[in-house]
């Protein structure tokens, strides 16, 4: 079977949903039109993710501090919960499973203010529950991408995470085509490594699948052929960055 047209449709249907509520305003309500992709991303994220896993928005809680607001929650539904009302939640970072901050669009001046935001919720997480140097999913998923190089995006990861492995960001999708993942132990067998991908119009739907690896790895590998489309995405890879581990 191939299964490359039905993750295409994947991104075709975000960026038919995208500009769903534009199109309603005669004067766009950016706010209003942020919280919209916001809760698009959420909704597709609901339809593939196990039942034990949830997507909210909301906080992470711990007795010495709270994160800043997360666009996209995951978390599971098998620990408490300090407070939920809808789709807002606060909890602690044991019951964290993923982080993703939503953007319409991104430009290369952004990335260092997006990726710091994220950096610090990371360690929020990572610093509590990291086991195995494998860090919590943190992603960045941006509807589009506003000329943004893989270089700039390589050097700005290494920067903000300045060799602190518990603020590392570890999946990015820019558009329909940039997709990034940093690899604990990559395909070639090297440590902490980020690999950016030329991936036309298959983007998002590695990043959702790619989420769908990191709550359900188990699942997701032994169905390798299913979820990831492309028989080697490793021959699309454009560029790398290794992340220099302190004290390592």
């Amino acid at each position: 079977m191939n299964m490359v047209p039905y993750f295409q449709s994947i991104s075709n249907e975000l960026s038919s949903l995208q500009q769903r509520v534009r199109h309603l305003m005669d004067d766009p309500h950016w706010v209003t039109d942020g919280e919209w992709k916001e809760s698009v991303l959420r909704n597709i994220l609901r339809r593939y993710l196990p039942e034990t896993i949830k997507v909210g928005r909301g906080f992470i809680y711990t007795k010495n501090q709270c994160s800043t607001q997360i666009d996209v929650l995951l978390y599971d539904s098998s620990y408490p919960i300090i407070f939920k009302d809808g789709d807002l939640v606060f909890v602690t970072p044991d019951a964290v499973r993923g982080i993703i901050e939503v953007k319409s669009k991104i430009n290369t001046q952004d990335l260092s203010r997006v990726f710091s935001k994220l950096a610090s919720n990371a360690e929020i997480v990572n610093r509590n529950i990291l086991s195995d140097k494998r860090p919590c999913f943190t992603g960045l998923f941006s509807f589009e991408n506003n000329n943004v190089r893989e270089a700039a995006l390589l050097k700005t990861l290494n920067d903000v995470c300045a060799g602190n492995i518990n603020k590392v960001i570890t999946h990015i999708c820019l558009g329909t085509c940039t997709f990034v993942r940093f690899w604990t132990n990559s395909p070639e067998r090297q440590k902490n490594i980020w690999h950016s991908y030329a991936l036309e119009k298959l983007a998002p739907a590695y990043f959702i699948t790619n989420v769908l690896e990191s709550v359900s790895p188990s699942s997701i590998n032994t169905n390798s052929s299913i979820w990831f489309p492309l028989e080697n995405k490793e021959i699309n890879r454009s560029g790398t960055k290794e992340l220099k581990v302190n004290g390592n």
